[in-house]
């Protein structure tokens, strides 16, 4: 597999796990809040995996692009960000 086809499964993956935490949230099963929580959690671990990949090869100091880790742990440290989720 190329680049494409691993950024595609990954968005696939993505937009499947949102769909399934929305219909939790509308049935009750999940709080939103929690949702929230888990997705930030998931995205702060792979934010810093993705950081600490770069850093080894110095791609770090070239890549501007996305959120980073530190602003994804100061957002799940603050309570999360402040748009909602989209039901």
């Amino acid at each position: 597999m190329n680049a494409f086809h691993d950024a595609a499964y990954n968005m696939a993956a993505v937009s499947a796990t949102v769909a399934l935490y929305r219909a939790l949230i509308k049935k009750g099963v999940l709080a939103r809040e929690e949702a929230v929580r888990i997705l930030l959690d998931e995205a702060v671990a792979q934010a810093i995996q993705a950081e600490a990949h770069t850093q080894g090869t110095g791609a770090l100091s070239r890549y501007r692009g996305g959120p980073s880790a530190a602003l994804l742990c100061q957002a799940q440290m603050s309570g999360g960000f402040e748009q909602p989720l989209a039901t």
